[in-house]
């Protein structure tokens, strides 16, 4: 599975915001469509004071892979579980 992400181009911060209200963050926003991020730049550069802005951005892709599948009981504590049971 490939997701998305908005970088600024000369930091380390990623988009986390909306096209009126860009934030910036470590983490970032993921989109898990191209599509969605077509979408967006388009909206972002309709808006005339985000234009230079989208400018200093790039679009990072990732590939995300399966790393390791786990039971319920391994992830959570098995006191956790007994007392969700219970209820």
């Amino acid at each position: 599975m490939i997701v998305y992400k908005i970088k600024q181009k000369n930091s380390e911060l990623y988009l986390k915001g909306t096209p009126y209200y860009p934030s910036y963050d470590d983490k970032g926003r993921i989109f898990s469509k191209l599509s969605q991020v077509r979408s967006f730049l388009t909206l972002s550069l309709k808006i005339p004071r985000r234009r230079d802005e989208v400018t200093n951005w790039n679009i990072i892709s990732y590939r995300l892979e399966v790393d390791q599948v786990c039971d319920v009981h391994e992830i959570v504590k098995s006191e956790k579980i007994l007392e969700m049971l219970k209820q």
